[in-house]
């Protein structure tokens, strides 16, 4: 029973960093895009 209890924790902090990393890549990928847009659209 310990057993299970320490693998849902696990589970848990992997779906933490796992959360963490796609908030990051979305933010990068937003700021990618934008420069992107910044370099497309003459202003």
């Amino acid at each position: 029973m310990h057993h299970l209890s320490a693998s849902v924790h696990n589970v848990g902090e992997a779906l933490l960093t796992l959360s963490k990393i796609k908030k990051k890549f979305e933010k990068d990928y937003i700021d990618m895009l934008e420069k992107l847009i910044a370099l497309k659209i003459p202003v």
